[in-house]
């Protein structure tokens, strides 16, 4: 995904169901007759619509899995959180 290529993920992957509803990538059952037709599809699918899929991968990855986007957001919460000066 941070390279802003599509991702090809069995159901099993916890982050799957969130990757697959972002459309940074497909998903399918864990099995031999997934696998087959997640191959298929994805040979199948226009150039285009996989292009467009790693473009969302890569915006996918840094809104969700980027260390700097949890630090900044973690900070964010520590802030919001913090007693401000000359509170108590």
């Amino acid at each position: 995904m941070s390279c802003g290529r599509a991702v090809l993920l069995a159901d099993k992957v916890n982050i799957a169901p969130e990757i697959a509803a972002d459309g940074a990538g497909l998903m399918v059952p864990d099995t031999q007759q997934g696998t087959d037709s997640l191959v298929r599809d994805w040979i199948e699918m226009p150039v285009p619509q996989r292009e467009a899929m790693g473009r969302r991968a890569l915006e996918v990855f840094y809104a969700r899995y980027d260390m700097r986007t949890g630090a900044a957001a973690i900070f964010h919460l520590f802030d919001d959180f913090a007693p401000k000066a000359g509170s108590r």
